[in-house]
């Protein structure tokens, strides 16, 4: 079978692969987003979990009075991350998480149409006392289910989704790589086992 190409390959259709794929559309990139689970479990678990997540520096954490910042939020990951002298990257990313994800999750979700709870909850306040030392647990309304369905139906509507292939109950077989970069991949339809 002849090669499918696009700017972009995502293996996956969870809640990260769909939000991928909807980026890459915004930005005018064509897409081919390869899982192998059917087009009715888009989302992953995504779409079955609760729809919460730890936010730092929120408008719902300041209405409700909770004094809360990015310093406080490393400190308090640091306390239960046990984290190795080794652990650099973990360590960068839960600094970049802290100082980014009001604009960056909070924000940016709503500005897509999202709506969180109005009440912050605690999460992970661990058993010996380590843990959020404030609440940080934001719930969408409808659930980790209304966050999966948003961003279908915007890759369904997008202008530019004629840029976009799903190729659904098909099982990555190999990546291929070119001078050291991962650049596509094969992959194996479950129903005919024909590699594309």
């Amino acid at each position: 079978m002849a090669a499918i190409k696009s700017d972009v390959l995502i293996v996956g259709a969870g809640i990260a692969g769909l939000i991928a794929a909807h980026e890459c559309l915004e930005k005018g990139l064509s897409v081919s987003l390869v899982d192998r689970d059917i087009e009715g479990n888009s989302g992953g678990l995504a779409k079955l979990a609760f729809g919460g997540m730890a936010l730092v520096g929120t408008p719902l954490q300041e209405r409700m009075g909770i004094k809360d910042s990015p310093e406080l939020a490393l400190k308090d990951w640091h306390s239960f991350a046990q984290f190795s002298e080794q652990d650099e990257w973990p360590k960068r990313w839960a600094e970049y998480y802290v100082q980014n994800s009001a604009e960056r999750v909070f924000h940016w979700l709503c500005d897509k149409g999202l709506k969180f709870f109005p009440a912050v909850n605690w999460v992970e306040r661990g058993l010996n006392g380590d843990g959020n030392s404030v609440p940080r647990y934001h719930v969408i309304w409808g659930t980790g289910h209304r966050l999966v369905e948003l961003f279908l139906e915007k890759l369904a509507k997008h202008s530019n989704r004629d840029s976009l292939q799903f190729f659904y109950r098909h099982r990555v077989v190999q990546l291929v790589s070119e001078n050291g970069r991962v650049v596509g991949c094969r992959s194996e339809s479950e129903e005919t086992k024909k590699v594309v």
